[in-house]
């Protein structure tokens, strides 16, 4: 499924458009190309996600008198499967480009950024749904840190519920560069851990970042970096989550003084913890796996 604006579908030439074309596995279109707004208005990046039925949904941001964003399903033919609905209960005024991630049952997730005040006040936002299109919950905000701008979020989703949702982060308004901070989330919705920066380059700027996520909660992101490879806005990525250090005891060695600290550890759920490899806050058997990966090497 292809989304993109078009500005030749409307008779007032100051409204934008969202058209789709549906296509079948050898690229050949199913259907004609369609709009995918039922009313005119100026509607703005879209982006699309589908099960694997082919049942899909398409996100935009919709310009009014306050900016929302706002959903349509569509069935496996391409046939409408709803009228367009809001997601946002919360208005802004900014602009944002929302990100839509579905896992193969039709489970999906939006994630935008705005304020309701300002563009510099930006958090990134998002809210879970089924199937149906029924809300899980109300909107929730996803980056804890919140001052300056968080914006142009992106997100995965695996079969699981699992998704992660990375975005990039001005914390100095005054300078003009950016970090990719992302944040990890269960299949309920709840927050795994806390969020993180993804870069390890923190010279200049970062932006633009994109990420996928396989079924073991594994995910890559990319981005572009200013300046790191030397030449202008380089492509660069970093694999997820990233596992922390096994050598507890801090003697260079992962040996069985560390697998101690790991065992006297075991099954709590707080924070901090000394044996939290993926800083999910609790100690498992995922904690136990990247601790004998090091420990074996």
């Amino acid at each position: 499924m292809v989304v993109w604006e078009s500005q030749n579908i409307s008779e007032d030439p100051n409204k934008t458009s969202i058209c789709g074309q549906l296509y079948d596995a050898s690229g050949s279109t199913i259907g004609p190309e369609f709009t995918v707004n039922s009313e005119p208005a100026i509607c703005r990046y879209p982006d699309v996600a589908m099960d694997s039925d082919g049942n899909f949904a398409v996100v935009w941001m919709k310009e009014a008198s306050k900016n929302s964003v706002v959903v349509r399903l569509y069935n496996d033919d391409g046939s409408a499967g709803t009228e367009p609905f809001t997601v946002n209960t919360i208005s802004f005024n900014s602009v944002t480009q929302p990100s839509i991630a579905m896992n193969g049952s039709g489970h999906f997730v939006v994630t935008w950024d705005g304020d309701p005040n300002r563009a510099s006040d930006d958090d990134i936002h998002a809210r879970l749904y089924e199937p149906d299109g029924m809300p899980v919950a109300e909107q929730f905000i996803v980056s804890t840190t919140r001052t300056s701008a968080q914006q142009n979020p992106r997100v995965a989703m695996n079969n699981w519920h699992e998704f992660v949702i990375v975005w990039e982060s001005r914390i100095d308004p005054s300078v003009n560069e950016r970090d990719i901070f992302g944040q990890r989330f269960d299949s309920a919705g709840f927050s795994i851990g806390d969020e993180f920066q993804i870069n390890t380059y923190a010279t200049g700027d970062q932006r633009n970042a994109a990420v996928v996520m396989n079924e073991t909660g594994k995910f890559v992101t990319v981005w572009q970096s200013d300046g790191q490879d030397g030449s202008g806005f380089g492509i660069f990525g970093q694999l997820g989550p990233i596992i922390g250090s096994a050598d507890f005891t801090g003697d260079g060695i992962v040996n069985f003084l560390d697998y101690f600290v790991l065992a006297t550890e075991w099954q709590k759920k707080q924070n901090p913890l000394s044996a939290d490899l993926i800083d999910d806050n609790r100690i498992d058997e995922q904690d136990l796996a990247a601790f004998c990966r090091q420990w074996l090497k």
